[in-house]
């Protein structure tokens, strides 16, 4: 048997209509996609690991926050090859490296840009790593300004409390 939970299913379909995007499978493809049509990504990602995800951003301004975790601390010359958008770092930490109870960051949103302004956000449970394509995990993708611009200042807030990778 497959250790591929996604395997194990026929996922239920997505969903679309002109604002709302549900999909429940090939998340990492709906996510590099959606990095590759905005000008600038501003994101909250518990874990950034996924090679894919990570070389899109490569071509991409962006302004990641991610939890203090040693996974981000051994890729942070790649981490930090990111482009930065205006003068924000390119990857933040949030949160405490040690510890069983530790305080950590867990949001996995991205905030869609065009023209320096939020258009629509993804979220859900898919944490953006090469091992969550093994998991049943979900994508929301919102395409509302209103929606886009609260998790842009949520993602505001948060860097004002990160700090460098």
């Amino acid at each position: 048997m497959s250790s591929n939970l996604n395997n194990r299913i026929s996922h239920a379909p997505g969903f679309s209509n002109c604002h709302i995007q549900v999909h429940f499978c090939n998340l990492q493809a709906i996510v590099c996609s959606a990095i590759k049509e905005a000008d600038e990504v501003v994101g909250c990602v518990a874990w950034l690991k996924s090679r894919p995800i990570v070389n899109e951003l490569l071509s991409t301004p962006c302004t990641m926050i991610v939890t203090s975790d040693r996974v981000h601390r051994s890729n942070r010359a790649l981490l930090n090859r990111l482009p930065p958008r205006e003068n924000k770092r390119p990857v933040s930490i949030v949160g405490t490296a040690r510890g069983r109870y530790r305080p950590l960051m867990h949001n996995k949103f991205l905030v869609l840009m065009r023209d320096r302004e939020p258009y629509a956000v993804l979220t859900g449970s898919y944490n953006y790593t090469a091992h969550s394509d093994l998991n049943m995990e979900n994508i929301l993708r919102v395409n509302d300004a209103s929606v886009a611009q609260a998790y842009y200042n949520e993602a505001m807030e948060i860097y004002s409390v990160s700090r460098a990778l």
